[in-house]
């Protein structure tokens, strides 16, 4: 989401002000013994066409200063000549993700219901409720419902 607002924000700008402004967040990442690392990526605009197009963008990835005492992913798009920060808040897109129903089943399912039950529970058939487990899986991009169940605690959305 923050590439996606950093480059349409950045599209509106002449090109003397693409090269300016750049995206930056912390990622969190568990290493080989189970620790998590705080990694922070930056996005800018490298290089731009003669045209004044996009034609080069660096990413980096560092390993962060900041401590794990300030959650979150801090998304940012940052002038670099002035150090003005946008601060990017995606708390009401992420509540969007999955739908209220979606958000329901998902819930049963952690609660070990399996697709008969919960159609039965909720009232509709068996095919719709596997039709809204392929939304969920695709929606979060997972491979099955205990990843899912998972994805969406870690993003807050059961």
């Amino acid at each position: 989401m923050l590439e996606y607002e950093f480059f349409k924000f950045v599209d509106r700008l002449s090109p003397e002000e693409k090269t300016i402004y750049r995206a930056a967040c912390r990622l969190r990442l568990r290493d080989k013994n189970n620790r998590y690392i705080l990694i922070d990526n930056t996005t800018r605009i490298h290089r731009l066409s003669p045209e004044g197009k996009i034609w080069l963008i660096l990413c980096t990835y560092d390993i962060s200063a900041l401590s794990d005492s300030m959650p979150g992913i801090h998304a940012s798009i940052i002038n670099g000549l002035t150090g003005d920060v946008r601060a990017m808040n995606f708390d009401d897109r992420r509540s969007k993700i999955l739908t209220g129903r979606e958000k329901e089943i998902l819930l049963l399912i952690r609660d070990g219901l399996q697709s008969k039950e919960i159609a039965d529970r909720l009232g509709i058939s068996t095919y719709t409720v596997s039709r809204h487990r392929q939304n969920i899986l695709s929606k979060l991009s997972v491979g099955n419902s205990i990843e899912a169940i998972a994805a969406a605690t870690a993003m807050n959305l059961i």
